[in-house]
């Protein structure tokens, strides 16, 4: 064999190690343990106590290689593929050992030392007395290594409640009570709660209140259109916090701004409004308790724009001077300040006059009307001259001095005439509701059959009506009567204007 094959054969003899080796598998570094911590706290506390406590660890081969987390709450284990942080409420007396444990994925695991949790007891007494609802007390007492207690209840110094307590849980409190008015009458008053064990004693006060009665409006609607009228049914409406003191009655009501005019049948609450009194109105209720307690309710409502811009409004003064007049109550009241009135006026006193320039029954009637009832603005004749009124027929002399709805009036029957009327009754549709007045002779309530006021005839009121912002208009057509023997019975009211109102009922 030649020097050049030896040498080939030799090369492949230290190769054949070499590549063996490279197909071999590699030798593995050694698997390190991990380590465990453990963190409690608090170690120790007052039972009941919240310790909240955390088992992490550490792996020099790294965190992921740890597989299982442990901790062991005396007799108790808790396990979890993650680090562990729970929080714990204990109850009971006494001490604990706890520790953690960690293992990877080896089963290579770490303890750490025990943490030794410590509870205790302290001695002594514990009571709450919290108001509750407004008229409820939530009672609790509490006996800490106290075999037993007295509780005493006092109600504005005199005994209300006793009770003996026992010591009987370590987790919850040895004695809870609601006291109510029903069944326990618990009612208004300033209570002291004194709990005594031997000689540790706790005192905790409560007051319930006196309250006021309150109205619920749940589910009625207190807004409402001007010139109209609303019914709230206020049945079990009206209550009062204080057990010992419902039932609660109404006694009276009463506007308070005099927007609204409220009256009361039984718990039906009736609220008239106003012409032009708009937006919000308030309503007094004054109440009565069971126990004779008098208090005040005020409520509120709205109330919103009709649909009218011009009123007639018969019942009430036109102007400041008959501020005495909306003050009277009766029909009787009313004729008898418009005969005082009348007998202070002038008017009859112009003398009668045919020729021209006339004064008749149309002149008186305007004069008279223009006395009392008034025309706001009127700039022409104003002296007191005979032979201008008769000229001028009238003067705005005394224009609106007496400041009372006096109305025109024609009569159409055998003959014709002018005189007045005043609406001293209720009903502007009842005939017997009006007082027609004689301006000649200053006479009231005419009837069918006096003067020219004839027993079959038709009857023709006519008054202006007003705006919101209380400028007049010229008079219209306000409501015919038809005389039939005597007896006067509606024919016709001007409704046939959707832009105006003719108020029909006094408020």
């Amino acid at each position: 064999m030649g020097n050049k094959v030896w040498k080939n054969m030799k090369n492949l003899a230290y190769s054949i190690p070499i590549a063996l080796m490279s197909v071999l598998p590699g030798c593995e570094p050694d698997n390190a343990p991990p380590t465990a911590k453990l963190n409690v706290n608090p170690a120790y506390g007052e039972i009941p106590v919240d310790v909240r406590m955390r088992v992490t660890g550490q792996d020099p081969d790294g965190v992921e290689d740890i597989k299982q987390y442990i901790l062991y709450i005396g007799d108790e284990s808790v396990k979890s593929n993650t680090p562990i942080d729970i929080t714990r409420t204990f109850t009971n007396e006494g001490k604990i050992d706890i520790y953690g444990e960690v293992i990877d994925s080896k089963n290579q695991s770490n303890k750490t030392p025990a943490s030794q949790l410590e509870l205790t007891l302290t001695e002594g007494i514990e009571q709450s007395a919290v108001l509750s609802n407004g008229n409820e007390i939530v009672y609790s007492a509490t006996l800490k290594k106290r075999p037993n207690a007295e509780l005493t209840v006092n109600k504005n110094g005199n005994l209300f409640f006793k009770q003996s307590i026992t010591d009987n849980s370590q987790t919850e409190p040895d004695y809870q009570k609601t006291f109510k008015y029903d069944p326990d009458k618990l009612t208004k008053g300033d209570y002291e709660f004194i709990l005594k064990s031997g000689d540790l004693e706790k005192k905790t006060n409560v007051t319930i209140p006196n309250y006021k009665p309150a109205l619920n409006l749940s589910g009625l609607n207190t807004n409402f259109e001007e010139e109209s009228e609303i019914v709230l049914d206020l049945t079990g409406k009206i209550s009062d916090k204080n057990p010992e003191d419902n039932p609660v009655s109404i006694n009276s009501v009463s506007s308070v701004e005099g927007k609204t005019r409220p009256t009361l049948n039984n718990y039906n609450l009736k609220i008239k409004s106003f012409w032009n009194k708009l937006g919000e109105y308030k309503i007094k209720l004054n109440v009565r308790d069971a126990n004779e307690g008098l208090e005040e309710i005020i409520f509120k409502g709205n109330i919103t724009q009709g649909p009218y811009e011009w009123i007639v409004n018969p019942f009430v003064s036109t102007n400041p001077n008959g501020a005495a007049y909306d003050l009277l109550t009766t029909k009787a009241q009313r004729d008898a300040y418009v005969q005082e009135k009348l007998l202070e006026d002038w008017t009859n006193t112009i003398p009668y006059r045919s020729l021209s320039p006339s004064w008749v029954c149309t002149e008186f009637s305007g004069q008279l009307m223009t006395n009392f009832h008034g025309f706001p603005g009127e700039t022409r004749y104003s002296g007191f001259d005979l032979d201008s009124i008769y000229y001028y027929g009238g003067t705005y002399k005394d224009n609106g001095k007496y400041g009372l709805p006096v109305y025109f009036v024609a009569v159409h029957g055998t003959i014709a005439h002018n005189m007045n009327a005043i609406l001293t009754g209720d009903d502007i549709t009842k005939f017997e509701d009006w007082c027609f007045i004689e301006p000649q002779t200053d006479t009231i309530n005419v009837k069918p059959g006096q003067y020219h006021l004839t027993k079959n005839c038709w009857i023709y009121i006519r008054g202006p009506p007003k705006n919101r912002n209380g400028e007049q208009s010229t008079s219209v057509p306000i409501i015919i009567f038809n005389v039939d023997n005597g007896v006067g019975k509606l024919e016709w009211i001007n409704n046939e204007n959707p832009n105006s109102k003719i108020i029909k009922n006094r408020k």
